[in-house]
Formats: C-alpha cells, sequence, structure tokens
C-alpha cells in the first residue's frame, strides 16, 4: 500500500466534453415512472428539464422531446447519472448483481461467492458507489468522480440478511457455539478480524486493496450509454494535507 493519504474517489474524464441528448420540459409529464414504461431510453430528471439518452432515441422524440448539444459540465447532476449509468453497466458484464438506490448504488459479486463452513450462509463481495461533481482548487473547472466503498452481502438460504439474523438461525438450527464460530468465520472473511479472532490491524489495507481490484476489473475506460467514452482513473484520489 503506497504511503500518502487516499480518499476512495476515482475520477472519470470525459473523452468529449459536449453531450448529444434530447430533452424536454419536466412539467410536460405527471409520472416519471410511467414515461421510463412507454420508452427503452434512459431518463433523467434534472431541475425544470427532463433528458433522454441512449443508442436508439426515436421513442422520445416521436413525443416531443427535441435533440441538444450540451456541454456536460452545464448539466453535472444529468451526467453524474450518466457516469452512473455506465458504471453499473459495466459491473453488470462482469457478472455484478447491481442494486440502484438513490444517491447510491450497490453491486455484489454473484460469480464468486464466498464459500463459509455451512451451506444455507453465502457470503457476496461488492462495493458501494456513488457519483460526484467537484470543482478543480486549481482549474476552477468541474470535475467528475466516483466514490467506490467495499461492501459485503450476508444471504441465508438466497436471501439478503443480517448478522443478527444468522447468529439466530445457526444458533435455532446447530447451537450457539456453531452460531459463535459462524460468525467470527464470516468476520474473518471480510478482513475484521484475524483467524484467531482478534481485530485485523490490516483491515484497512485489505479494504483498499479489494477496492482496487474491482476498479481493475473494470477498467480505464467506460462505456457510457450516450455511446461516449470516459476514463477512469484507477488509483484513488491522494489527499494533499496542508501545514
Amino acid at each position: 500500500m503506497p504511503a500518502g493519504n487516499f480518499a476512495n474517489l476515482f475520477v472519470v474524464e470525459l473523452e468529449r466534453e459536449i453531450l448529444s441528448l434530447v430533452e424536454d420540459e419536466r412539467s410536460k409529464y405527471n409520472s416519471l415512472k410511467e414515461l421510463r414504461r412507454q420508452c427503452s431510453s434512459f431518463i433523467y430528471a434534472d431541475a425544470d428539464k427532463i433528458y433522454g439518452y441512449g443508442k436508439d432515441l426515436s421513442d422520445l422524440k416521436k413525443i416531443g422531446f427535441r435533440d441538444i448539444r450540451i456541454n456536460a459540465s452545464d448539466i453535472p447532476r444529468t451526467t453524474c447519472r450518466i457516469i452512473l449509468d455506465g458504471f453499473c453497466a459495466r459491473l453488470n458484464s462482469l457478472f455484478y448483481k447491481v442494486e440502484r438506490f438513490t444517491p447510491a448504488a450497490q453491486a455484489f459479486d454473484i460469480k464468486n461467492p464466498i464459500a463459509l463452513s455451512l451451506p444455507e450462509i453465502m457470503l457476496l463481495k461488492g462495493c458501494e458507489f456513488r457519483t460526484v461533481f467537484l470543482k478543480h482548487p486549481l482549474e476552477k473547472t468541474l470535475m467528475f468522480g466516483l466514490i467506490v466503498d467495499l461492501k459485503f452481502r450476508l444471504e441465508c438460504n438466497g436471501q439478503p440478511s443480517s448478522y443478527f439474523y444468522i447468529r439466530n438461525f445457526v444458533s435455532r438450527k446447530y447451537g450457539d457455539q456453531v452460531a459463535r464460530e459462524v460468525i467470527r468465520e464470516i468476520r474473518v472473511k471480510t478482513g475484521d478480524l484475524t483467524p484467531t479472532g482478534r481485530r485485523n490491524s490490516e483491515a484497512s489495507r485489505i479494504r483498499y486493496e479489494t477496492i482496487l481490484d474491482i476498479m481493475h476489473k473494470v477498467g480505464g475506460k467506460l462505456e457510457l450509454p450516450t455511446g461516449d467514452f470516459a476514463s477512469l482513473t484507477l488509483e484513488p484520489v491522494n489527499i494533499v494535507i496542508e501545514v
């Protein structure tokens, strides 16, 4: 692990600053959910506008959306959403199960579950992520990025679960001693504890390296749903502390 202070922020740079989208007035539509059902394009509401993007925008144009070319920095929230959609699609292609929330999303590697001693319990490794835009301190321009953090999911009999539920489930079925052993096993596999059950002083390094591993699987070039591409740094942002 290199020396320094790092944030789990990975910079995203668009290859083209001008985006080709379609737009319409937000006031014309009562329900975004209904609008999304009517078309196959991506839709995002930003202030008083609705922006559409994707490889085929004919369905939106038929109902009144018009073509625009706009600077990505002029609509930073929409640009963040476009980057997020591209990142989700890339994780999907790598067999990650993506779940979208507001404002973050998470994804878990369903192809490579982490083996545990009880077949009913499964541990999935993944990440939680969101997009951000920040003003560059020197150039005074907007920069875009992905905040990525390590995330694990526990499943019991195929359903999302928690430490509390698993402890009770295993205790009822196998006894309290087995329940304690399984919880410790899970925390060892997540890197929180050492195999002897003590707090793992290397936990931060393990999280850092696991996040980097996920980012390297994604790769340094990201295809966006607009058909554009973005470059993605594979090392987190280094924080300079002033003295």
